[in-house]
């Protein structure tokens, strides 16, 4: 991004949270191979289910996997931030219980792997080469939006 938005804190904790989410769904991709748990439509046939069903295992839920990984990842670098995050995160996760697509215990196991895989990544022998990766992606992004942008706003 540009202008205000943009800022090295800001560079950082896209780097944590993109980085936490992936972690994250792989620790629960093995725990959904380990632990496979039918959906709750599929286990109660008689459940209506408001969105369109899926296939895989319930346990434990991506949706709040990735969604408490950022939430957990931007809070460790900005408060408001995080807690807005966590705030929309945990909507997230009622939200797959209510719709019928998961157990309160599928959500709840997927948000304590995804604040865990931020925590983990938050260990401050990890954060310092998470900065130094987010400095230089954050360096290539600038010098390709230079170059994408070149003599494009000059007229203004």
């Amino acid at each position: 991004m540009r202008g205000k938005w943009r800022s090295v804190s800001g560079r950082h904790g896209v780097v944590a949270a993109g980085l936490s989410a992936l972690l994250a769904l792989g620790v629960a991709h093995v725990l959904a191979d380990l632990w496979a748990r039918p959906r709750p439509y599929i286990a109660h046939p008689g459940a209506h289910l408001f969105i369109q069903a899926s296939h895989d295992s319930s346990f434990p839920s991506d949706h709040a996997t990735a969604a408490f990984a950022i939430a957990v990842a931007l809070l460790l670098r900005h408060r408001k931030a995080g807690v807005l995050s966590l705030c929309l995160a945990s909507l997230l996760a009622i939200s797959r219980v209510v719709v019928g697509t998961h157990y309160p215990s599928d959500v709840a196991a997927g948000a304590a792997v995804g604040a865990l895989a931020a925590l983990v990544l938050g260990l401050p022998v990890i954060r310092e080469p998470l900065r130094r990766l987010a400095e230089w992606a954050g360096t290539a992004y600038e010098q390709a939006l230079a170059w994408a942008t070149r003599g494009r706003f000059r007229e203004a």
